[in-house]
């Protein structure tokens, strides 16, 4: 059986997915493993900018982030939407 969510969860879900770049950026995860870089380089926004986004999603558990010597990948975990 799946864990319920809490309502701090779940705000903090539905934060990180009303925003439109969030939302593509969790799409392009769902297909691979990206670098905070390689999402950046598609958006015409500031790396730092992509970092807030990313930040966003990994305090709502859409995704987590690995350090590979100095490139940080990221990971959809898509369980916060089940």
């Amino acid at each position: 059986m799946a864990r319920v969510p809490k309502n701090e969860e779940l705000d903090q879900i539905f934060h990180a997915l009303a925003d439109a770049t969030r939302r593509d950026i969790l799409s392009r995860l769902a297909k691979e493993d990206l670098s905070i870089k390689a999402l950046a380089d598609d958006y015409e926004m500031t790396l730092a900018a992509v970092s807030k986004h990313i930040r966003v999603l990994e305090s709502a558990q859409l995704i987590k982030t690995t350090k590979e010597g100095r490139v940080h990948r990221c990971q959809m975990t898509p369980e916060p939407l089940q």
